[in-house]
């Protein structure tokens, strides 16, 4: 999949940023919205001469704490974690090296956000030296908790585009949660608009590394409307939330 961004005019980027329980929920009456969860997805490619443990300690120890500690982000973010994926069985170099996701502040819209904040030009510097912004994207999406469960270690995301519940069921996760993806909403971060191809990101927990192996394999057969279907195993790294408050240093 190629991801090609433009860069846009500050007007250009909020309008094409805009997500709003009454416009951008499908049909969905704003009292079924009430009680929605929104997040925010950034899938992250590493930046050239960025070794892959380099990129994922740096991601961690540094970008992470360094976002989070800037007021701009936490005034639209209750919880932010990091999903750092590990190798391919496969041995391929995956799409994406890391997946941000950050639970949103309800709010009527989402046109505006951390973004268009004066402290993200201090994360902005970063993620210009840390990724690679034409292979990054940024999308918001509804949650769906379809099977409840304790989180493992053994952690996957999943991202395909128009697939039906049972196909990821039969991956046969301990815990599942869905990710309705707007892709109208893509975004190269704060560099503005993009194109992405899924509208379905899944996160499914399973009961050890051999359960995940396998659903690794099964996850190729899955079809796809648009590009193939990802499954990128990952370590999860709660930055902050309500089980992790935040703590300036």
């Amino acid at each position: 999949m190629s991801l090609k961004n433009r860069q846009t005019t500050n007007k250009e980027f909020v309008d094409h940023e805009a997500f709003s329980p009454q416009t951008c929920t499908r049909g969905w009456s704003v009292s079924q919205t009430s009680l929605t969860t929104y997040r925010r997805h950034s899938f992250l490619k590493r930046a050239s001469g960025w070794s892959r443990r380099d990129f994922s300690h740096y991601y961690e120890h540094h970008h992470g704490p360094l976002a989070a500690g800037l007021d701009g982000f936490r005034k639209f973010a209750t919880r932010y974690v990091q999903n750092h994926v590990d190798y391919l069985p496969d041995g391929a170099d995956p799409l994406f090296d890391g997946v941000s996701m950050t639970t949103q502040v309800p709010r009527e819209d989402y046109s505006r956000g951390f973004f268009n904040e004066p402290d993200y030009e201090t994360a902005k510097m970063d993620e210009e030296r840390l990724f690679d912004l034409n292979r990054t994207a940024s999308v918001l999406g509804r949650e769906e908790i379809v099977l409840p469960g304790t989180p493992s270690p053994h952690k996957a995301l999943i991202i395909t585009s128009g697939q039906s519940l049972q196909s990821i069921q039969l991956l046969r996760p301990t815990k599942l949660v869905l990710n309705h993806l707007d892709p109208l909403t893509a975004s190269a971060l704060g560099f503005g608009s993009t194109a992405f191809e899924y509208d379905l990101l899944a996160e499914a927990w399973f009961e050890n590394k051999d359960a995940r192996m396998n659903a690794f394999g099964a996850s190729l057969l899955i079809p796809s409307n648009t590009a193939p279907t990802l499954f990128l195993p990952v370590r999860e790294v709660i930055i902050f939330g309500p089980e992790k408050p935040w703590v300036s240093s």
